[in-house]
């Protein structure tokens, strides 16, 4: 590899910067993003190393997937998948309950798992 894009370092160092900017102490993120977070901690600590310690420091708060509206990919992945926060409550509403929420809920008549489930939602409309 001779060349490298500006994406390959930029993209962590923007995204520690926005980290840093607002002083986020836990940063809610998939495992994909933790080394970025990780990254953005590093840049803090050398930071105050070498001024006065005025950044946070910020932790990893590991989140759920959350899946998009087919059930099938991520929901940041998926085309069309979207809520936008000026849809009307009716749309936002159809679209909610028909996400995947449950794997082991393939079909409507199949009850969802207990209150301990890991997943966002447990049921379906």
């Amino acid at each position: 590899m001779d060349r490298l894009s500006y994406f390959f370092l930029g993209y962590p160092v923007s995204q520690a910067a926005d980290i840093t900017f607002y002083k986020a102490h836990r940063v809610p993120v998939g495992s994909e993003q933790a080394p970025h977070v990780e990254l953005a901690r590093k840049f803090v600590r050398r930071f105050n190393a070498m001024h006065a310690p005025v950044l946070v420091e910020p932790e990893v708060l590991l989140c759920p997937i959350l899946i998009g509206l087919d059930g099938k990919t991520k929901m940041n992945e998926s085309l069309g998948h979207c809520i936008y926060l000026r849809e009307s409550v009716d749309m936002v509403d159809k679209k909610v309950t028909r996400m995947y929420t449950d794997p082991k809920r393939t079909r409507r008549r199949i009850p969802g798992r207990s209150k301990e489930t890991p997943y966002l939602f447990t049921t379906m409309h």
